[in-house]
């Protein structure tokens, strides 16, 4: 289910003041041209001249369409640089809470760019960055500093997370099936019905985590040593590799979980 979103976050409301600055901008030089053309057109001498031309007429109408394409294209060049622009710089300003870094992030991630070593950390005291439902299906976050985010029903399947620092951070409900967090530092974090199926977890530290009920199926590289510095492990969803001892709940009740709505 997507987010509702019925306020205008800061990030949305400074790429709309930079579109309309350009917008106002592109449509006066257009303004200025078309006024000109249209002067010389009212011209007597060029109403004999495009007589004279008869069909060479066409050409220049052809001409001044190409020109209006190119002027079209390099507004819309404009507009994409400015949002781009707009979105690394909230991304690098520091923010606690709901601030736009979600957009941005999905904005940036959509067109392809690297958000390796990103920086989403908060000052002591402050609330984390909030990540609320974000869709960052296979995005690089590797050495990202992701301490304190709070990551509700978000979507890193398959990500790279390697060496990303998540300390304290919380994800409940998130999905991180396929995702790579190897040498990843997991303390203090909290993994309420998280999906970690088929994630690499090669020494992730899981030291003072919460892993309750979270799902563990076919995860690689961890070991119960690893497994049991975590709180509430016993009630994770886990092949048998991974008992550690402990009894393995029924898969049926992860399914049940996964259908409930965040």
């Amino acid at each position: 289910m997507r987010r509702q979103r019925t306020v205008e976050l800061p990030f949305q409301k400074r790429l709309r003041q930079i579109e309309n600055n350009i917008t106002k901008a592109s449509n006066a030089q257009a303004t200025g041209y078309i006024h000109g053309f249209a002067e010389w057109l009212s011209d007597a001498r060029c109403t004999r001249l495009l007589k004279a031309l008869g069909p060479y007429a066409l050409i220049l109408a052809i001409l001044g369409l190409g020109w209006e394409i190119q002027l079209a294209s390099e507004e819309r060049q404009a507009r994409g640089e400015a949002r781009k622009i707009a979105a690394w710089q909230l991304l690098t300003v520091k923010a606690s809470g709901n601030s736009g870094k979600t957009e941005a992030m999905e904005y940036l991630h959509g067109i392809g760019k690297d958000l390796s070593g990103i920086n989403l950390s908060v000052d002591d005291g402050d609330d984390g960055v909030s990540l609320h439902m974000a869709e960052l299906s296979g995005v690089d976050l590797s050495r990202s500093n992701m301490s304190k985010v709070y990551a509700l029903a978000a979507d890193f399947s398959g990500a790279s997370l390697v060496l990303a620092n998540l300390s304290k951070a919380s994800l409940p409900g998130a999905n991180f099936s396929g995702a790579n967090l190897n040498s990843s530092d997991l303390t203090g974090t909290r993994f309420f019905r998280t999906d970690l199926s088929g994630a690499l977890l090669w020494r992730a530290n899981l030291e003072d985590a919460d892993l309750m009920e979270s799902n563990l199926t076919g995860a690689r590289g961890l070991e119960c040593t690893q497994l049991m510095q975590a709180r509430n492990w016993f009630s994770t969803f886990r092949d048998k590799e991974l008992g550690c001892g402990s009894p393995i709940p029924d898969i049926k009740a992860w399914n049940t979980f996964k259908s409930k709505a965040y």
